[in-house]
């Protein structure tokens, strides 16, 4: 494996700088394998990149800067080394002197590197999936106006919404959205494909049906993901009913798995990434193919990719005996292609007392149908948006009622709710939120850091934790000791 002989974090000081270009550029991109291609040209030669957000840094595949002519004369050492980028070209948008590290081919498959959160943050971007393209405004911070009329090309309004972004000290694009009945940290990964949350998140999740579970390549290496169906996913006030989702299989092991939003949930949407704002505004795409979809999630038939489905268990499409992975030819004579570009067909469909699948369990099978009653699929009641849910982030999130992390070295009372816990995970205080009926009427915690002096209780209403923290719980007539 070939590394950048300079690290972009260490050379924070010189960052890339850009043309300044004040007027919208306009970026033509295809989608392969659900990722956003570009053409770029990095000192005159041409590569391909993908639109990546969850990379914080510009990556090139390891044999690339050799290719390009980026390689210097090695070292006394004999280590080699690799001059910066003198310009990175994305149609009119152009980046000078621009730091980048590598990563191996495996990684890589036919891309050639990853643009990053470092070089788009000095703008604003739009991503047309409908017209495949993408816009780019230096300086972001766009108006009301400017929002509402790039993701509507002036047509019929749509109500757009607004979801707060943040971007840490490592360059990690992350924003907060509501999943089922939990807040969730997710990092905002436009090279993702899939919607994934870890291991201890999805542990604070019900999902509604399980479906298969796979092997995924992952920059840590190859591991087992589950699908699962659940009931929503909120992105600010706009939701997503019956989405389906990843958990890893896996706790960690010396691997980063982290909650990702994918580009199956922004796929639904026209969407701007305004770095400057720190905004995520998006409008639904294609309302009539996404209601449709979520009727056939509920029927128990979940779209892996193109054409390739799988089915969760207790659903009309396990008792009808699809098969658990197969072939979709066409759903009432019609191919699955033209209904996902056609918003007409999608409409007509949604309108169907049953559909006919036309499904092959491998590609040298004949199709077999299976006929579906549309009354057939299950329902449940939908969480509705609250803004007051604790807030579950990767590695953290370890109980079914979600929890609240505080640091051992916490020199202040920690309060617990009533009908919540407190517990020692590892090196970290979770407060667990109710209902969890270990303390009824609340309790307040204090770490081995609080140098005040502890309220005068019998011991009775104390308890000390494995890691020295004192719990003194609450009587029905007090909030805390």
């Amino acid at each position: 494996m070939e590394f950048h002989f300079v690290l972009p974090w260490i050379l924070s000081g010189l960052l890339a700088s850009s043309s300044g270009n004040q007027k919208p550029v306009v970026v033509p991109f295809v989608m392969k394998n659900n990722e956003i291609v570009i053409s770029a040209t990095i000192n005159s030669k041409s590569v391909r990149l993908t639109l990546d957000t969850g990379s914080p840094y510009l990556y090139l595949r390891s044999d690339v800067p050799d290719r390009i002519g980026l390689r210097l004369p090695d070292s006394p050492s004999g280590m080699p080394l690799y001059d910066n980028i003198a310009s990175l070209q994305i149609g009119g948008v152009t980046w000078r002197d621009v730091p980048y590290d590598s990563l191996p081919k495996e990684h890589m498959g036919e891309l050639d590197g990853l643009l990053g959160v470092d070089l788009l943050q000095e703008y604003a971007v739009r991503c047309d999936l409908a017209k495949k393209r993408l816009t780019f405004w230096h300086k972001g911070k766009l108006t009301q106006a400017q929002i509402t009329s790039y993701l509507t090309d002036g047509k019929k309004a749509s109500t757009i919404y607004t979801q707060k972004l943040t971007i840490d000290d490592q360059n990690q694009l992350e924003t907060v959205i509501q999943a089922d009945d939990r807040s969730v940290v997710m990092e905002l990964d436009t090279g993702a494909f899939h919607t994934t949350f870890d291991k201890k998140t999805a542990e604070a999740f019900r999902p509604l049906r399980k479906g298969i579970t796979h092997p995924i390549n992952t920059l840590s290496g190859t591991t087992e993901v589950s699908r699962n169906l659940v009931r929503a996913i909120h992105l600010g006030q706009m939701t997503i009913n019956y989405p389906v989702v990843l958990f890893f299989q896996e706790k960690e092991r010396g691997k980063t798995y982290v909650n990702l939003l994918g580009m199956d949930i922004l796929a639904r949407t026209r969407f701007i990434l305004d770095f400057p704002s720190r905004k995520l505004y998006l409008t639904p795409r294609k309302p009539n193919w996404v209601k449709l979809e979520s009727l056939w999630q509920q029927l128990g038939i979940d779209f892996y990719v193109d054409n390739i489905i799988t089915t969760f268990n207790s659903t009309a499409a396990a008792r009808a005996k699809m098969p658990q992975v197969g072939l979709l030819h066409q759903v009432n004579g019609i191919s699955l292609s033209k209904i996902k570009d056609n918003e007409t067909l999608s409409a007509q469909l949604l309108r169907a007392s049953r559909f006919t699948f036309s499904v092959a369990e491998n590609p040298k099978a004949k199709p077999r149908r299976y006929v579906l009653s549309a009354q057939s699929k299950f329902t449940v009641p939908m969480p509705k948006l609250n803004a007051s849910l604790p807030v579950l982030s990767s590695g953290l999130a370890s109980f079914l009622n979600g929890a609240q992390p505080y640091s051992p070295s916490t020199d202040t009372p920690i309060e617990i709710p009533s009908g919540g816990n407190i517990v020692v995970d590892e090196d970290l205080l979770m407060v667990e939120f109710p209902p969890t009926g270990k303390y009824p009427y609340g309790a307040t915690a204090y770490t081995k850091a609080y140098k005040g002096t502890l309220p005068d209780v019998p011991a009775t209403r104390r308890k000390i934790l494995s890691d020295g923290t004192i719990v003194i719980r609450n009587e029905p007539s007090q909030k805390r000791p």
